[in-house]
């Protein structure tokens, strides 16, 4: 005879119970996964970054997820310059790297640091492009909303720098139209040619050598006028105005005296 068999059937029941609960604890680690990357998307989405390339400036705004970000266009269409890409002047030395930052008026601090830098290595430069560059730096940072007042009166000071960069390259670009100018009045001239041919050439040559000269480190003084002095001026005026209804007066008074005399003494001697 066989011996009796010890294995128990395993009961349902039991087996159900422990695969729902296991199911239930993939679902609490789902959530709470979901939550985490919910509330990392929630914070990335309010961080703004600032990325320094090689020739170039990036300002993105992070995306509704863990990770990344994107170019920041701001609602606002008055503040979307403020916040555009721009290039780096060539040979200007800046951290390269992304920063990241939390609030906007930090963002705001950090550009006016970066493009006023960018806008001083331009003008120091003093190429063709020059005044190209710092024009969109300086309106770049005028669109700026999170600047202080004291970064106010400096970009003020850095806009009339901008004003005379510009203006010197008006003169370089006068001064080579002045030199082609001077090469056709130089071409002209001859036995056939205009006879103030030659001398228009020494007068435009002359022009051109005075402007990149520039102006005389010491100017002469203005010449002094001869003119009355204003505290002799006024004290004239002042008597003329003072005396002058009174006299009117006596003047009148000594006419109008005489013509009677006259013609009293010309009855008597009738």
């Amino acid at each position: 005879m066989s011996a009796p068999s010890t294995e128990t059937t395993p009961k349902k029941g039991g087996s159900m119970k422990k695969r729902l609960r296991w199911l239930m604890y993939l679902m609490i680690v789902l959530a709470l996964v979901a939550g985490v990357a919910y509330a990392a998307s929630w914070l990335n989405a309010r961080r703004y970054y600032l990325v320094v390339e090689p020739g170039s400036v990036v300002i993105g705004k992070g995306r509704m997820f863990p990770v990344g970000y994107e170019p920041f266009r701001p609602d606002d269409p008055s503040t979307r310059k403020a916040y555009a890409g721009f290039e780096l002047p060539g040979g200007i030395k800046v951290a390269r790297g992304t920063t990241i930052f939390t609030d906007r008026v930090e963002l705001d601090q950090a550009l006016f640091r970066l493009l006023s830098d960018a806008a001083e290595y331009a003008m120091s430069k003093d190429t063709a492009r020059s005044p190209d560059l710092v024009q969109r730096y300086i309106e770049q940072l005028q669109a700026l909303p999170g600047v202080s007042i004291e970064q106010q009166v400096e970009l003020q000071k850095l806009e009339r720098r901008a004003d005379f960069a510009r203006g010197r390259q008006f003169v370089r670009e006068a001064a080579s139209r002045l030199e082609r100018a001077v090469e056709a009045f130089e071409s002209s001239a001859g036995s056939d040619g205009p006879e103030d041919a030659g001398g228009w050439a020494d007068l435009v040559r002359r022009t051109r050598a005075d402007l990149l000269a520039g102006p005389p480190e010491n100017p002469p003084a203005p010449p002094a006028s001869r003119a009355a002095s204003p505290t002799r001026s006024v004290a004239s005026a002042t008597t003329t105005s003072t005396t002058s209804p009174s006299s009117r007066l006596a003047t009148t008074a000594t006419t109008a005296t005489t013509a009677t005399t006259t013609r009293a003494v010309s009855n008597q001697t009738e």
